[in-house]
């Protein structure tokens, strides 16, 4: 209960969308009072943005798949938060106003992985991380919105006085975001399993595939009381199939495991 609710807290995402409202919610104020440029020029930046979010996207929820409740795209996405005041500043600024294509390209480059796209990776992985924990995503994801509100309220004050002040929290608030991602401990192991067993008592073979990542039911069959148990078993990445004693019984099912779950025990229960 504890670890729930720290993992609540922590996971919230306030800092991740304090840090993009930050340097973010003024962006198209900033493209035209400091950096000069046109309407035209701002749409073209707003649609290389996208298109590298949306090429984006696709490899965060691929390797999300297959690394599970590992941190490491969080721990991408926040370091590379850590460096947005000096890229606005230093990187960002003076290539727009050198030349608003080559700009916009890296700019895209940046805030697509960064932001435009880390957002789904970073929601994906606390959705993830609720179902385990049971606690209510939405309200975990209502202090990120709360976030977002807090800095866009000071943005505007700030971009008043000097907007690179705005890139500098962000980059302080990135900071801060590191080290809580860094504090976060989710337990990798879980109940998720494929049983087979033979019962001695009932001679029957049993296979479970209720835990098998996708539930597919429980499947028994009756031996011939006597025999030798001979067991041929084949498994792939998502299925299994079950030949006892030359083809005397046979079963098959489908199962999806995870990354982190690909191991295969064996083992001997006496019972009473």
């Amino acid at each position: 209960m504890k670890s729930s609710k720290s993992l609540y807290w922590k996971l919230s995402a306030y800092f991740f969308f304090f840090t993009w409202s930050s340097s973010y919610s003024l962006f198209s104020i900033w493209l035209g009072q400091e950096i000069k440029l046109n309407g035209s020029a701002t749409g073209l930046i707003f649609s290389v943005n996208a298109i590298f979010a949306l090429c984006t996207q696709p490899l965060y929820g691929y390797i999300s798949d297959r690394i599970g409740l590992k941190k490491h795209i969080l721990f991408f996405i926040s370091c590379l938060l850590v460096f947005v005041g000096p890229f606005y500043i230093f990187v960002y600024g003076p290539l727009l106003q050198c030349n608003v294509l080559i700009g916009a390209i890296i700019g895209g480059l940046y805030l697509g992985v960064a932001f435009l796209a880390g957002i789904g990776a970073i929601e994906t992985y606390i959705e993830k991380v609720s179902r385990k924990y049971k606690f209510e995503y939405g309200k975990s994801r209502m202090w990120g919105s709360l976030g977002w509100a807090a800095a866009t309220f000071f943005a505007g004050q700030l971009f008043n006085i000097n907007p690179h002040i705005n890139f500098w929290v962000a980059s302080v608030s990135a900071v801060i975001l590191v080290a809580i991602i860094f504090s976060v401990k989710v337990e990798m192991t879980s109940n998720e399993e494929t049983l087979m067993c033979y019962n001695l008592n009932e001679q029957k073979l049993l296979l479970d595939c209720t835990h098998s990542g996708k539930e597919d039911g429980v499947r028994k069959v009756a031996l011939q009381a006597g025999e030798t148990l001979a067991l041929r078993i084949f498994v792939d990445r998502s299925s299994i199939e079950v030949f006892a004693n030359e083809g005397q019984a046979t079963m098959t099912s489908r199962i999806y495991p995870t990354e982190s779950r690909l191991g295969i025990e064996l083992f001997m229960k006496e019972e009473t």
